[in-house]
Protein backbone atom coordinates (compact mmCIF):
# COMPACT_ATOMS: atom_id res chain seq x y z
CA UNK A 1 0.00 0.00 0.00
CA UNK A 2 2.70 2.44 0.95
CA UNK A 3 4.55 1.55 -2.39
CA UNK A 4 1.58 2.36 -4.27
CA UNK A 5 1.31 6.14 -2.32
CA UNK A 6 5.07 6.71 -3.42
CA UNK A 7 4.30 5.60 -6.68
CA UNK A 8 1.26 7.72 -7.12
CA UNK A 9 3.40 10.95 -6.19
CA UNK A 10 6.35 9.85 -8.10
CA UNK A 11 3.58 9.89 -10.80
CA UNK A 12 2.30 13.28 -9.76
CA UNK A 13 5.87 14.90 -9.74
CA UNK A 14 6.64 13.61 -13.41
CA UNK A 15 3.75 15.25 -14.70
CA UNK A 16 3.97 18.55 -12.92
CA UNK A 17 7.49 18.73 -14.30
CA UNK A 18 6.23 18.01 -17.67
CA UNK A 19 2.99 20.70 -17.59
CA UNK A 20 5.90 23.30 -16.07
CA UNK A 21 8.21 22.42 -19.06
CA UNK A 22 5.64 22.80 -21.94
CA UNK A 23 4.37 26.59 -20.69
CA UNK A 24 8.19 27.25 -20.25
CA UNK A 25 8.42 26.54 -23.69
CA UNK A 26 5.17 28.47 -24.93
CA UNK A 27 6.40 31.80 -22.92
CA UNK A 28 9.72 31.64 -24.36
CA UNK A 29 10.73 34.45 -25.60
CA UNK A 30 13.41 36.48 -28.08
CA UNK A 31 14.67 39.97 -27.75
CA UNK A 32 14.94 42.37 -29.97
CA UNK A 33 16.26 44.97 -27.75
CA UNK A 34 17.60 45.58 -24.28
CA UNK A 35 18.26 49.16 -23.04
CA UNK A 36 19.96 48.77 -18.98
CA UNK A 37 21.73 51.36 -18.12
CA UNK A 38 25.47 50.36 -18.91
CA UNK A 39 26.64 52.18 -22.42
CA UNK A 40 27.31 55.60 -22.84
CA UNK A 41 25.07 57.30 -20.39
CA UNK A 42 25.51 60.84 -21.97
CA UNK A 43 24.20 59.96 -25.03
CA UNK A 44 21.54 57.71 -24.03
CA UNK A 45 20.17 60.51 -21.74
CA UNK A 46 19.61 62.78 -24.91
CA UNK A 47 16.67 60.50 -26.12
CA UNK A 48 14.83 61.23 -22.70
CA UNK A 49 12.40 64.10 -22.25
CA UNK A 50 10.50 65.32 -18.89
CA UNK A 51 7.27 66.49 -19.67
CA UNK A 52 5.32 67.38 -16.38
CA UNK A 53 1.90 69.26 -15.95
CA UNK A 54 3.61 72.22 -16.46
CA UNK A 55 3.02 72.40 -20.21
CA UNK A 56 -0.38 73.52 -18.91
CA UNK A 57 0.16 76.07 -15.89
CA UNK A 58 0.63 72.96 -13.14
CA UNK A 59 3.44 73.00 -10.48
CA UNK A 60 4.54 69.49 -10.29
CA UNK A 61 8.42 69.02 -10.97
CA UNK A 62 10.36 65.83 -11.53
CA UNK A 63 13.84 64.80 -13.25
CA UNK A 64 15.72 62.03 -14.42
CA UNK A 65 19.18 60.64 -13.24
CA UNK A 66 21.06 58.28 -15.56
CA UNK A 67 23.27 56.14 -13.42
CA UNK A 68 25.07 52.98 -14.20
CA UNK A 69 22.52 50.10 -14.49
CA UNK A 70 18.72 52.15 -14.08
CA UNK A 71 17.28 55.20 -14.95
CA UNK A 72 15.61 57.17 -11.70
CA UNK A 73 12.89 58.91 -11.89
CA UNK A 74 11.70 61.03 -9.19
CA UNK A 75 10.34 64.45 -7.99
CA UNK A 76 6.93 65.78 -6.42
CA UNK A 77 3.13 65.79 -7.81
CA UNK A 78 1.33 68.89 -7.30
CA UNK A 79 -2.57 69.38 -8.08
CA UNK A 80 -2.30 72.74 -8.06
CA UNK A 81 -3.02 75.12 -11.11
CA UNK A 82 -5.02 72.04 -12.62
CA UNK A 83 -2.25 70.24 -12.49
CA UNK A 84 -1.32 66.34 -11.74
CA UNK A 85 0.88 64.59 -14.00
CA UNK A 86 4.90 63.79 -14.43
CA UNK A 87 5.85 61.89 -17.18
CA UNK A 88 9.51 60.74 -18.94
CA UNK A 89 9.67 59.53 -22.12
CA UNK A 90 11.98 58.13 -24.53
CA UNK A 91 12.24 58.83 -28.42
CA UNK A 92 12.31 55.07 -29.88
CA UNK A 93 14.79 55.28 -32.90
CA UNK A 94 16.98 52.36 -34.79
CA UNK A 95 13.94 49.94 -35.78
CA UNK A 96 13.93 49.07 -31.33
CA UNK A 97 10.76 47.90 -31.40
CA UNK A 98 10.70 45.73 -34.71
CA UNK A 99 9.40 42.16 -34.80
CA UNK A 100 9.04 43.25 -31.08
CA UNK A 101 4.80 42.46 -29.35
CA UNK A 102 5.52 42.50 -26.00
CA UNK A 103 7.71 45.02 -23.50
CA UNK A 104 9.76 43.85 -20.59
CA UNK A 105 10.43 46.21 -17.87
CA UNK A 106 12.47 45.44 -14.60
CA UNK A 107 11.40 48.78 -12.04
CA UNK A 108 11.91 49.21 -8.31
CA UNK A 109 8.83 51.56 -7.16
CA UNK A 110 7.48 53.34 -4.54
CA UNK A 111 4.31 51.83 -4.05
CA UNK A 112 2.47 53.74 -6.65
CA UNK A 113 0.55 53.34 -9.76
CA UNK A 114 2.24 54.15 -13.37
CA UNK A 115 0.90 54.25 -16.78
CA UNK A 116 3.18 52.66 -19.46
CA UNK A 117 2.67 54.67 -22.70
CA UNK A 118 3.66 54.49 -26.43
CA UNK A 119 3.07 57.23 -28.67
CA UNK A 120 2.92 56.71 -32.95
CA UNK A 121 4.31 60.13 -33.52
CA UNK A 122 7.00 62.65 -31.71
CA UNK A 123 4.88 64.99 -30.95
CA UNK A 124 4.15 66.01 -27.45
CA UNK A 125 0.28 65.45 -27.33
CA UNK A 126 -2.31 63.22 -29.17
CA UNK A 127 -3.65 59.31 -29.06
CA UNK A 128 -1.14 57.21 -26.62
CA UNK A 129 -1.17 53.35 -25.71
CA UNK A 130 -1.68 52.75 -22.12
CA UNK A 131 -1.28 50.45 -19.16
CA UNK A 132 -1.09 50.82 -15.42
CA UNK A 133 1.21 48.91 -13.56
CA UNK A 134 1.41 48.76 -9.64
CA UNK A 135 4.24 48.87 -8.17
CA UNK A 136 5.39 48.14 -4.56
CA UNK A 137 7.45 50.06 -2.27
CA UNK A 138 11.42 49.56 -2.37
CA UNK A 139 10.72 45.97 -4.37
CA UNK A 140 12.14 44.94 -7.74
CA UNK A 141 9.45 43.51 -9.81
CA UNK A 142 9.38 42.55 -13.48
CA UNK A 143 6.15 43.46 -15.67
CA UNK A 144 6.03 41.48 -19.10
CA UNK A 145 3.21 43.87 -21.29
CA UNK A 146 1.19 42.76 -24.32
CA UNK A 147 0.78 45.09 -26.85
CA UNK A 148 -2.81 43.43 -27.65
CA UNK A 149 -3.39 44.62 -23.25
CA UNK A 150 -2.79 49.05 -24.42
CA UNK A 151 -5.78 50.73 -24.41
CA UNK A 152 -5.99 53.83 -26.57
CA UNK A 153 -6.28 57.05 -24.97
CA UNK A 154 -6.39 60.71 -25.50
CA UNK A 155 -5.50 63.27 -22.66
CA UNK A 156 -6.53 60.82 -20.58
CA UNK A 157 -9.70 59.51 -21.86
CA UNK A 158 -10.34 56.10 -23.29
CA UNK A 159 -10.27 56.82 -27.58
CA UNK A 160 -12.95 54.04 -29.00
CA UNK A 161 -10.76 53.80 -32.24
CA UNK A 162 -10.83 51.05 -34.56
CA UNK A 163 -7.01 50.52 -35.20
CA UNK A 164 -5.18 48.40 -32.83
CA UNK A 165 -1.85 49.21 -31.08
CA UNK A 166 1.11 47.57 -32.94
CA UNK A 167 4.21 47.79 -30.86
CA UNK A 168 6.73 48.03 -33.93
CA UNK A 169 5.13 51.45 -35.06
CA UNK A 170 5.58 52.90 -31.78
CA UNK A 171 7.77 56.29 -31.71
CA UNK A 172 7.80 57.13 -27.96
CA UNK A 173 8.04 55.03 -24.59
CA UNK A 174 6.31 56.71 -21.45
CA UNK A 175 6.22 56.31 -17.90
CA UNK A 176 3.41 59.01 -16.63
CA UNK A 177 2.07 59.26 -12.94
CA UNK A 178 -1.16 60.62 -12.76
CA UNK A 179 -2.91 58.96 -9.62
CA UNK A 180 -4.17 62.55 -7.81
CA UNK A 181 -1.61 62.02 -4.76
CA UNK A 182 -0.06 64.86 -4.42
CA UNK A 183 3.50 64.41 -2.84
CA UNK A 184 6.73 63.01 -3.49
CA UNK A 185 7.68 59.90 -5.91
CA UNK A 186 10.92 57.89 -7.12
CA UNK A 187 10.74 55.05 -9.66
CA UNK A 188 14.26 53.21 -11.08
CA UNK A 189 13.61 51.83 -14.32
CA UNK A 190 16.33 48.94 -14.74
CA UNK A 191 15.60 47.55 -17.75
CA UNK A 192 13.58 48.29 -20.70
CA UNK A 193 13.46 45.21 -23.00
CA UNK A 194 11.33 44.38 -26.32
CA UNK A 195 10.27 40.87 -26.72
CA UNK A 196 8.66 38.59 -28.70
CA UNK A 197 7.41 35.25 -29.19
CA UNK A 198 6.48 34.83 -32.40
Amino acid sequence: MHAWVAISKLFLIFILIIISGASYAQNKFTNTFVLNFTNDLSLERKNWLIVNDSVMGGLTNSDIDLEVGKLVFAGKLSLKNNGGFASVRRRLIDNETNQADYVKLIIKGDGRAYKIRFRLNGYLDGLAYEQTIQTKLNVVDTYVLHEKDFEAVYRSRIFNGDDAFDLQDALQFEIMLTDKNEGEFYLELIELNFLTNK
